[in-house]
């Protein structure tokens, strides 16, 4: 079997545990990466440092598409340059493969599926939530009619202080690289609704804010390094203290003018750290949503109503065990009374063992796909574009946004 060749864009450390070091070992059987292009050299020295032998690295994107044969395009770089990467590897005649979101906004959007269509190639998108073990046996059961046709979900995924504040240290917290949470993380959750369910969304409505993190903040500083509120605050963290950290971020500083260690009280935040929304699908369900950045514990609440019966789902993240049966559970009451509680198995590795689960899918070839897990450029968009018309409704006050507006341009 010939080798699959792949090109990485953005040498971030998502795309060096993702994509690189898998394609390099246990995948090299039936993948091979080609060449890597970053506009930091420090970034790739840090990949070959990694890597069982070092892969031809590029700062010019144009130039690693003139002098690199390979087939497939792997986009990991900034949200908000995705479109251009992806659209750029389309249009020579590259497929690719995109880390979510797929693109920030509804423009971008239509762009990248106009190329698709013209170009002929494929677009996959990376909705690695998808591939975890308990989402699978989520979708499985309401795809096999166990709840019967689904009214209303409801979702609620809380981020703890950690996880939630680090987005708000990092280059997420500007509208312009991400188009804010609603897109760059609850891309992830609303695509899960969208595949569950098997539904296209229609219109969205949202309200939401900027409540705990920036101009909220008791004091701030450029970054945490040289701070003097270091004493005091609760989201002081040193980036030195770590190895890779250095060589990666501190070390590339003056190539990318990026620190990764900024105020999460910085007044030039302005993405929400809250928001709730209500999303209507075209066969009828109705979608009630809401994330909050700053909460003591982390996880999710999913609880889905058929008109056969309802299916709950909890995931706790970290020490807490709120469940019967540990940290996952799985619940079934149906309308005749019985109620069936499941334990889902639990997945090993990244993201509920999703990550692992999705390379193989990429990476080794002629895996069959029955559950419909691989995500196309058409998900992308739809899970994007609910997040899309999410800040639009915000700003306008509280209004309905639809989704086939968006997708035309209007």
């Amino acid at each position: 079997m010939q080798k699959k060749q792949y090109a990485i864009v953005g040498a971030s450390v998502r795309g060096l545990y993702m994509f690189a070091v898998p394609i390099a070992t246990q995948f090299k059987k039936t993948a091979a990466l080609a060449a890597l292009c970053d506009i930091s050299p420090a970034h790739m020295a840090v990949y070959n440092k990694n890597m069982p032998q070092p892969v031809p690295t590029y700062v010019d994107f144009d130039e690693m598409m003139r002098e690199t044969k390979f087939d497939t395009l792997i986009v990991a770089t900034q949200d908000s340059l995705h479109h251009e990467f992806i659209i750029k590897g389309l249009k020579a005649g590259k497929d690719v493969i995109t880390e979510k979101p797929m693109t920030i906004d509804a423009e971008k959007c239509r762009a990248i599926l106009q190329a698709e269509k013209k170009s002929g190639r494929k677009v996959t998108v990376t909705f690695n939530y998808r591939f975890t073990p308990p989402m699978t046996a989520v979708r499985r059961l309401v795809a096999a009619g166990t709840i019967g046709e689904v009214v209303t979900v409801d979702l609620h995924w809380p981020l703890n202080l950690s996880h939630g504040a680090d987005y708000f240290r990092r280059w997420h917290r500007r509208r312009a690289n991400t188009g804010g949470l609603q897109v760059h993380k609850s891309t992830h959750h609303f695509d899960i609704i969208n595949w569950i369910i098997g539904d296209e969304p229609v219109s969205v409505v949202a309200q939401g804010g900027l409540a705990f993190y920036g101009k909220n903040g008791p004091f701030r500083h450029k970054q945490c390094r040289g701070c003097p509120h270091k004493e005091k605050c609760q989201f002081y963290w040193d980036v030195t203290g770590n190895e890779f950290y250095r060589d990666f971020y501190v070390a590339a500083e003056k190539e990318t003018g990026y620190l990764r260690d900024g105020c999460v009280f910085a007044n030039d935040i302005d993405i929400e750290d809250n928001y709730s929304l209500l999303v209507n699908y075209k066969r009828g369900a109705r979608l009630s949503y809401s994330l909050q950045a700053f909460s003591p514990w982390e996880g999710l609440r999913l609880e889905i109503q058929g008109k056969k019966g309802r299916l709950e789902y909890l995931e706790m993240h970290g020490e807490h065990d709120w469940t019967d049966s540990g940290d996952r559970q799985i619940a079934v009451s149906l309308n005749d009374g019985s109620r069936n509680v499941l334990t889902p198995p639990k997945g090993t590795g990244g993201h509920g063992g999703g990550d692992k689960r999705l390379q193989k899918m990429l990476f080794e070839q002629g895996h069959p796909d029955p559950d419909g897990h691989m995500a196309a450029a058409i998900d992308g968009a739809r899970s994007v574009l609910i997040g899309v018309a999410a800040t639009q409704s915000m700003q306008s006050g509280g209004s309905w946004v639809r989704i086939a507006d968006l997708l035309k341009g209007r």
